[in-house]
């Protein structure tokens, strides 16, 4: 890491209920990847008490919102003060071992930050374990005789006026990355960029990549923010095969595809990340996000057929051949049906105003999911494919649309052994990674030399 001040942080705590606000001298310590708040007891409160005190604690505050109820003050590390910040802090959980009279509270996330004339304005992220995987992909390091040998080789890009460096981290084991920002207005906009491009990183290979720590320098000052992973993941964790069926094969080809601006790439985080998710999940589960994320792209704004535009316009063509036909009829004599011969306007009066609204009917309602899937030429029949290998005689189940109302609102079946979950799920995860693409504004989207696992049309 680069030379920041770090270890241990002792503070003041007070802990804000409504029986009351209760102090407590407190450190907080990472050990083994967990953040902990030891809270001590003093001759103002026994350790007994302490505990009595944390079971109305534990009823009362919720755990998403465990900061808003805390007051930091007197925080330093080494004798060094801080600002300590755990507004955003979510509590995980409550632990307490009697036979030694310890008390502590382990924690999500928590940042401070410090007076440092010195610097210049720099922005580091360090990621998380499955981020060595961006080590070999974009050959960050040249390898010595010795791991001291071993030297970084710097990636550079810009995606969507995000400027960055992916660097190896050399002090760890095994080998992670981190990233350098080289532009950015403030603690919160690196935060921002940072939330994107590691968006699209987990995108592109499968892997949800996240940051442990962000170090920012700026305006005098070091600022140091701490997140616990919401992932611990093995390094030989499933990946996002996806992309390299789609002939996207590496993510340099990806990122250079991106024409989606920054504030677009931004609202896909939920649908990146809950795609993501399904990688990890059982297959009721992966199918039901999956189907979530498409219904979410595909918006409640009712659309409908464009039937009746085009019933107009045969009502028209109709009138002109019947017109034509009523000249024929009449010998050839075209002055009682013509243009302005009042027979004409009369029947064209009524044709205009009475017939359409008897015989064109309001339009129809198009399921929305049905259009979002149309509209980025993926095939509906093939999407729902393997439907037509139901396990068992009788079900009534025959797309995507019938199973998710199935398993949500009338669970009677094991889904998993009536149908080929595994596949459906493949196909639907296919439409959910072209949808996102498109949005990302790679429209040249194709199977290439995959054609049998083609959803297109």
């Amino acid at each position: 890491m680069e030379k920041t001040l770090t270890g241990n942080i002792d503070f003041l705590l007070t802990i804000d209920a409504t029986n009351g606000q209760h102090t407590f001298n407190a450190t907080l310590k990472s050990i083994d990847g967990e953040f902990r708040i030891y809270l001590y007891p003093d001759e103002t409160i026994s350790f007994n008490e302490l505990v009595r005190q944390s079971s109305f604690w534990n009823d009362e505050i919720p755990y998403f919102l465990f900061g808003k109820s805390l007051i930091v003050k007197k925080a330093q590390i080494n004798g060094t003060e801080i600002e300590l910040d755990l507004s955003e802090t979510k509590l995980i959980t409550i632990q307490t071992i009697v036979s030694s009279e310890v008390f502590y509270f382990i924690i999500d996330t928590y940042q401070y930050r410090y007076i440092d004339t010195n610097v210049q304005n720099k922005a580091l992220s360090y990621l998380t374990l499955p981020s060595n995987i961006l080590i070999s992909k974009f050959h960050l390091i040249e390898y010595g005789l010795k791991k001291e040998d071993n030297k970084s080789i710097p990636f550079e890009s810009n995606i969507a006026n995000i400027d960055f460096t992916i660097l190896p981290n050399l002090s760890t084991n095994p080998y992670t990355a981190l990233i350098k920002y080289h532009r950015f207005d403030s603690v919160e906009n690196v935060i921002e960029k940072n939330n994107i491009l590691l968006d699209l990183l987990s995108f592109y290979y499968g892997i949800p990549i996240e940051t442990l720590s962000i170090i920012v320098q700026q305006n005098g000052y070091t600022y140091v923010i701490y997140k616990q992973p919401t992932y611990r993941l093995m390094l030989n964790s499933p990946r996002n095969m996806n992309l390299a069926y789609l002939n996207l094969y590496s993510f340099n080809d990806f990122a250079k595809g991106i024409t989606a601006d920054f504030s677009n790439i931004k609202a896909l985080h939920t649908p990146i990340n809950d795609y993501i998710r399904t990688i990890y999940l059982d297959d009721i589960s992966a199918f039901l996000i999956l189907y979530s994320i498409l219904e979410t792209l595909a918006g409640t704004e009712p659309v409908h057929f464009e039937e009746k535009d085009i019933m107009k316009q045969v009502f028209k063509s109709l009138f002109e051949s019947f017109i034509q036909g009523m000249r024929d009829a009449n010998g050839g004599k075209n002055e009682k049906y013509s243009n302005g011969s009042p027979i004409f306007k009369a029947i064209k009066e009524k044709w205009k105003n009475d017939l359409p609204e008897v015989l064109i009917k309001k339009p129809r309602e198009m399921n929305p999911l049905k259009k979002l899937i149309k509209d980025n030429n993926i095939d509906w029949k093939k999407i729902n494919r393997h439907f037509s290998a139901v396990k068992k005689e009788g079900t009534r189940i025959k797309d995507i649309k019938n199973l998710r109302n199935a398993i949500a609102h009338k669970r009677e079946e094991d889904y998993t052994e009536l149908l080929d979950i595994k596949n459906i799920n493949s196909d639907l995860s296919f439409a959910v990674c072209i949808i996102l693409l498109r949005k990302l504004g790679i429209n040249n989207v194709n199977f290439g030399n995959w054609d049998k696992l083609s959803i297109m049309k």
